[in-house]
């Protein structure tokens, strides 16, 4: 199990300032209209925001903002939202900074519109709810085309019966974004990257916890030019299905350099983390550790560079990793190094149709429980599958140094590693595998030139 990272691990002696300081200010305030802001202090940057993952700059900016002090009810009864979205704006055109919440219910009707330069502070996201009308018909935030904004320490509550397909934080063409320390509840699709004009780029979503998510919790799919957001640290409870024809999946992505680390799914109805769509390339999926019903990582067609490390999958009835292609692209160049797969409803590891990867030191155990006893399906029923698709074979390929095995009392894996039309440039070395029922390795005749491949019954080799 991946430890997870917490937002509330700063050393006692910077609370016991933190709240020694805002009790002083306080205390000397007095509370103002709405429409304007009380400043606590000026030139205060976060130093903790480059956590993991590409630099953001984000920070705090001129000044900390007291909400109460600033005129929000924060009972729960009456609704802050015009307040607080006035607020907003009022820090905006002072130049930036931070509205800090206390412990509180905010109770909110609609949806908080961001601007540049403003961030919203909770006291932690067990004790600052954002608590959204039941029934409404918005989103929780909006960001349009906003840089410099951090959102830390807050519950957001969707409430109940939502009639938006999306009920989340909508970052739309936004750049240099944290979010960090959060919990959803009630949400669909909780970050959901709407880029109607422009990709967004350099977001760090840190150290939230999702409960009760509809469809995703972290959507990044609507342009090939978003750039460099990372997953990190977070904590997925469970993903359930929502909107018809959306996939589902925990996390998903679309566009170059991202990063998903360190996360822990522990169930999602499908996918823990989907890659896919055009202009997709340089993405990481290390250490996390994801229990779904369906595919642990997929990663689809025109899909490029997609490195999968120190990952810990287990899926209870499909694949633990499933890389495709359907559309027969060049050099996909993907890795798959170093992960623990295991107690897979089908094949630990599936390749289709995929035209250059390695598959080297990972360890595939009990998997192929669920998939049925047929020829149909036998290509599920594998450690790890490599096989064709409509656009052709699988080519230009690595799988080293895997240890394969089915140590049941029951065996179900019916061949450890199954290559079906092989295609050029196969390299099979150095693998351990046992326990399966049939074979050991289930080599296509079809081979093309160059091949080497290590059997427990010899050598194949093109030379």
């Amino acid at each position: 199990m991946v430890k997870q990272s917490s937002t509330q691990d700063e050393p006692a002696f910077r609370r016991r300032a933190f709240l020694a300081f805002a009790a002083s200010a306080s205390g000397a305030m007095a509370a103002i209209g709405a429409a304007s802001a009380t400043v606590f202090s000026r030139g205060i940057e976060d130093p903790r925001v480059v956590l993991d993952g590409p630099r953001t700059n984000a920070r705090y900016f001129d000044g900390i903002y007291a909400a109460r002090e600033s005129g929000l009810y924060l009972d729960g009864v009456n609704d802050d939202l015009a307040r607080l979205n006035q607020l907003i704006v009022s820090v905006h055109q002072s130049g930036g900074g931070s509205i800090v919440f206390p412990s509180a219910k905010v109770r909110l009707s609609g949806r908080v519109e961001m601007l540049s330069n403003v961030s919203l502070v909770g006291a932690g996201s067990e004790f600052t709810k954002f608590m959204y009308d039941d029934g409404g018909s918005f989103q929780l935030l909006y960001a349009p085309l906003c840089s410099q904004i951090k959102i830390r320490g807050i519950q957001f509550d969707g409430g109940k019966n939502n009639s938006l397909p999306t009920v989340s934080i909508a970052l739309d063409g936004c750049r240099d974004v944290v979010i960090e320390g959060c919990r959803f509840v009630n949400t669909k699709q909780s970050i959901f990257f709407v880029d109607s004009t422009q990709g967004s780029n350099h977001i760090l979503i840190k150290d939230n916890v999702w409960e009760d998510v509809v469809d995703q919790a972290v959507r990044l799919d609507a342009r090939g030019d978003a750039d460099s957001v990372t997953v990190s640290g977070n904590l997925v409870k469970s993903v359930s299905p929502g909107v018809g024809g959306t996939a589902i999946a925990a996390f998903r992505l679309r566009g170059t350099n991202h990063s998903v680390i360190r996360n822990t799914v522990l169930g999602s109805f499908d996918t823990g983390v989907m890659v896919a769509g055009s202009g997709t390339s340089s993405v990481l999926i290390a250490e996390n550790n994801l229990h779904t019903t369906k595919v642990g990582i997929f990663v689809g067609s025109s899909v490029r560079n997609v490195r999968i490390v120190g990952n810990d999958v287990a899926s209870d009835e499909d694949f633990g990793i499933h890389l495709f292609d359907g559309q027969g692209q060049p050099e996909a160049a993907h890795s798959v190094y170093g992960n623990v797969i295991h107690d897979c409803g089908k094949s630990g590891i599936s390749v289709e149709g995929i035209r250059g990867f390695s598959i080297t030191g990972n360890t595939v155990t009990n998997c192929a429980s669920t998939a049925q006893p047929s020829s149909t399906f036998d290509n599920w029923r594998a450690g790890l599958a490599v096989v064709s698709t409509s656009n052709g074979p699988c080519e230009n390929y690595a799988i080293t140094g895997n240890v394969i095995r089915d140590n049941r009392a029951v065996p179900l894996m019916l061949d450890a590693i199954r290559i079906q039309s092989a295609g050029k440039g196969a390299t099979v070395v150095g693998n351990s595998v046992s326990g399966a029922i049939a074979n050991s390795y289930n080599v296509s005749t079809g081979l093309s030139a160059p091949y080497y491949i290590q059997t427990d019954k010899g050598i194949l080799s093109s030379n």
